[in-house]
């Protein structure tokens, strides 16, 4: 029972485990990448409600300074649009993780496929080596039965 168990498509079976190890990390980025982007959402989210805040409270004074309102209207249609800017990243960033899960799902799906058919083919050797040992035992089996049958022949010719 020389060389054991071989299966043909182990070079295939290697490719498609590196090719759902690396589509693992390109989601892990793509992962990361949106949680970046809903950072510096939450951070513009939060500049802008403390400008707001700020002007609100610069307009309850007595005294009301008009160039500090208007610097901080400016600055609030600033953080605006890139707050915008930031929800575009982050639906782009949320389309790009949805791709790599679907990418590794994909690649995972080919991978059981040949993980499916190793495993069946490994039953079916597996099956093929019982029946040998069988066969073997069978014939040593045999062989000890006709000894022993020729023996008894022996034993009860010379009594």
């Amino acid at each position: 029972m020389a060389g054991g168990f071989h299966f043909r498509l182990e070079v295939v079976r290697g490719l498609r485990k590196q090719e759902r190890d690396a589509q693992r990390r390109a989601l892990a980025e793509a992962v990361q990448a949106l949680r970046g982007a809903e950072e510096r959402q939450g951070q513009l989210q939060t500049a802008l409600i403390d400008t707001l805040q700020r002007t609100r409270g610069a307009q309850a004074a007595a005294r009301l300074d008009v160039a500090r309102v208007r610097v901080e209207q400016f600055y609030r249609s600033r953080l605006h649009r890139r707050l915008g800017q930031a929800e575009d990243e982050t639906k782009r960033c949320r389309a790009g993780v949805d791709v790599q899960r679907e990418k590794l799902a994909e690649a995972t799906r080919r991978l059981k496929g040949i993980e499916k058919l190793r495993e069946r083919r490994w039953m079916r050797y597996q099956l093929g080596q019982r029946k040998k040992e069988q066969a073997l035992l069978d014939e040593a089996a045999l062989a000890l039965y006709a000894r022993s049958g020729a023996n008894i022949e022996d034993g009860g010719a010379a009594a």
